[in-house]
């Protein structure tokens, strides 16, 4: 509201929530603080359940995941998983992860209207809000893709399709007629790439995962990764939005009652690339203030993919001809 000329793809700059959670696993693989067979244990929070970094799990029903596999946390989205992973990474070499992706970074469009995003650095964060220096927190906050993080929707569909090649970063084309950019190794070896790839596609084609219900896709295997980004309250004509409540138990006066608690404004995400066997186009989508990644950014990734079919951009999958009929048996 009141930006209609804002050119949102390469200007618009939001939190990315857990649409960055490939990223931060490639970065725990690829620098040996995570094992490809190596389980974390959500029990729905990481410090204490009256403490902050909760799973998003134990807000809406006081439970944990258990323990997860890599592809799992994608799968699932478990927000335990990832600050545990930011944990082990350390904020500077999250950053570098971040980085290495094409966040934060300057992507050569040659459009005027073109912002890096913000991967906070330890130096970003010292220039910005003191030299008090980082702490655990800030790399806990980045690595579910909150805090001080900002990216651009081309910046998160560059960076989906990195992931999609395996771990080859190259820079976007708009000039057709241009020399083709190098290509560029990220480090990532495939072995964790593809269990990057598994947990995406899980995300989408699983019953149990995330984006199933809103973004499944039958002619075509979809791999991607929701994310829901907490962002700034939006104030229209004098009101909040969105001016949502919903209702929770809380402990008051030694006893639990249910009181209505002010749901916090979220952008919602929705970044993958198909066909997941054989990538040939990566897509990011953002609703600003649409709360949820999996309903609100799903159903449009799911009409993007399907408006790339009917361009011939993406070649869809023949379904599996119907059984023969049973044929019929006399008594």
């Amino acid at each position: 509201r009141g930006r209609p000329m804002l050119f949102r793809a390469v200007a618009g700059v939001y939190p990315p929530g857990s649409i960055v959670k490939p990223v931060v696993l490639a970065g725990a693989l690829a620098d040996g603080k995570l094992h490809l067979d190596e389980k974390l244990d959500c029990p729905g929070y990481l410090l204490a359940p009256d403490k902050p970094f909760k799973c998003w799990l134990w807000a809406r029903a006081k439970a944990g995941h258990g323990e997860l596999s890599p592809s799992d946390a994608l799968k699932f989205s478990c927000n335990v998983f990832f600050y545990k992973l930011g944990e082990k990474l350390g904020l500077p070499r999250l950053a570098f992860w971040l980085q290495r992706f094409g966040l934060g970074t300057d992507l050569h469009t040659g459009l005027a209207e073109e912002r890096r995003g913000i991967v906070p650095t330890p130096l970003w964060l010292a220039t910005h809000h003191g030299f008090g220096g980082f702490s655990i927190n800030d790399a806990r906050n980045v690595g579910i893709g909150q805090g001080d993080l900002g990216v651009t929707p081309l910046a998160a569909a560059t960076m989906m399709s990195a992931i999609a090649r395996g771990g080859i970063f190259v820079y976007p084309q708009l000039n057709a007629d241009a020399p083709a950019p190098q290509p560029t190794s990220l480090g990532v070896d495939w072995p964790m790439m593809s269990v990057i790839h598994e947990g995406m596609i899980r995300v989408v084609n699983a019953k149990d995962g995330t984006a199933h219900k809103y973004a499944f896709m039958t002619n075509v295997k979809l791999a991607g990764k929701t994310g829901s980004a907490q962002a700034s309250r939006l104030r229209i004509d004098g009101q909040l939005f969105p001016p949502r409540t919903h209702r929770v138990a809380k402990r008051i006066d030694e006893q639990m009652v249910e009181v209505d608690e002010e749901v916090r404004p979220a952008h919602a995400w929705f970044a993958g690339f198909a066909p997941a066997d054989k990538p040939t186009i990566a897509v990011a989508c953002i609703v600003e203030y649409g709360m949820s990644g999996g309903e609100a950014a799903g159903p449009l990734a799911r009409e993007v993919v399907q408006l790339c079919i009917d361009r011939g951009y993406v070649a869809a999958s023949t379904p599996p001809p119907p059984p023969p009929p049973t044929p019929e048996v006399e008594p």
